[in-house]
């Protein structure tokens, strides 16, 4: 049976960094305010490439996530919520700035 791939928003609550892949590449433990979930990216995740984790502390994100056959959590993507201004999709630099601003 395919694991169900469940999206939510929620606040990225804590970024831990753990060691990296057998190859490498970067993992991190996520958790998450109003979810109360936490989970790894899985080993190898490309998407992890494209977000700088730290920076998005505290932030309203949209987490993909599926539970394993165990019961772990495995983060699939964490993306920063995405905003508009005059019809214009705003870069994640200048929504961390406009949140910033408002906080």
């Amino acid at each position: 049976m395919e694991s169900l791939h469940i999206t939510k928003n929620a606040i990225l609550d804590g970024v831990e960094r753990l060691n990296n892949s057998r190859n490498g590449n970067p993992r991190y433990k996520f958790t998450f305010e109003g979810l109360n979930i936490s989970g790894t990216n899985q080993a190898d995740a490309g998407w992890i490439y494209g977000i700088t984790p730290r920076n998005l502390e505290g932030m309203p994100v949209t987490v993909e996530f599926h539970h394993t056959k165990s019961g772990k959590v495995v983060i699939d993507d964490v993306a920063l919520i995405k905003v508009k201004r005059n019809g214009k999709l705003l870069t994640e630099r200048e929504t961390l700035e406009l949140i910033k601003k408002y906080n």
